[in-house]
Parts: C-alpha cells; structure tokens; sequence
C-alpha cells in the first residue's frame, strides 16, 4: 500500500506481524509495541539511529532508510504511515 498523495494512513498490525518500507517511509507507533527490522530507522524525533532490534516509542516519528526495512510488532499495534509499505 502507499498513502496517496503525500497523506498518512492508519495502518493496525497483529503481534508478529511485519511491516515493510521503501527508503523515505515515515512510520509513527501510535499505540502498542514494536522493533526495527532488517535496517537501521532514524528516530526524526530526537535525531538518533534506532539499530535493528530497538523498541519504537510511541509518537516518535521514523524514517526507514532502505527498501524492504521497517518494524514488527510484538503487540496488537496501531501505526501510521506515511510513503510505501506492506504488511505481511
């Protein structure tokens, strides 16, 4: 999926489940849990690197810096997103 237009989109997630950026994704946690996979996110919000396998706070906003990265929630999880993605 893609949120058209430049727009955010909310995007709920089971425990476990993937979902997977393109480089220049923005993605917020918004309620629930989850980690980085497969590459390095920047956390926008305080302007540091969350290495794979960190926790997301919530509210903060994360750039996915390289196609097919992004994060996993280990918790029902409510994100938005903003750029290209899957879930899955």
């Amino acid at each position: 999926g893609a949120a058209a237009g430049g727009s955010s989109v909310l995007v709920p997630l089971d425990g476990g489940q993937p979902l997977t950026g393109r480089a220049g994704t923005e993605i917020v946690v918004l309620t629930g849990a989850a980690a980085v996979t497969q590459s390095a996110a920047i956390d926008l919000t305080t302007g540091e690197t969350a290495a794979v396998g960190a926790k997301l706070t919530e509210n903060h906003l994360y750039l996915v810096q390289a196609d097919g990265a992004g994060i996993q929630a280990s918790a029902d999880t409510t994100v938005m997103v903003r750029g290209g993605y899957s879930v899955g």
